[in-house]
């Protein structure tokens, strides 16, 4: 008779759902996290799943809220920032609330560009994610 297969496969979709999958049960606990691009995350060693697993999700958290998204080659459309200090807002509009404030020369990539006079960004140093009116940005290149 073959022992039990008691590998468990799962989708986190949220990194609470971490700490409550590990909860489940103790042992080895192996992560792979991916991106939205497809490409996986190679994690070091397997965590070892104890009463401490909501810290280790939260230091997860941490480490994955740090590293910046990768923009892929194909979408690299590099621009920078005209205006001396300008507003960087969470939709295409002023109505929209700033996310942040972007000094000029600042690198972006260009996510999207829907031809309202708005384009969809991505700081090149932070992986931060907005929008911003097109004159305030330099022409593509």
């Amino acid at each position: 008779m073959t022992a039990p297969d008691n590998t468990v496969s799962r989708a986190v979709t949220s990194l609470t759902d971490l700490s409550l999958a590990a909860k489940a049960r103790t042992g080895t606990v192996r992560l792979q996290l991916g991106s939205a691009d497809g490409s996986q995350i190679p994690m070091p060693e397997p965590a070892i799943a104890t009463d401490d697993t909501d810290a280790v999700a939260a230091a997860v958290a941490r480490d994955v809220a740090k590293a910046p998204a990768p923009v892929p080659q194909s979408e690299r459309d590099i621009r920078q920032i005209t205006g001396s200090t300008v507003n960087m807002r969470s939709g295409p509009g002023t109505e929209y609330s700033p996310v942040t404030r972007l000094s000029g020369g600042t690198e972006v990539a260009v996510l999207r560009d829907p031809g309202n006079g708005w384009l969809k960004l991505r700081v090149v140093d932070t992986g931060r994610e907005g929008w911003m009116a097109d004159w305030l940005v330099t022409t593509a290149n």
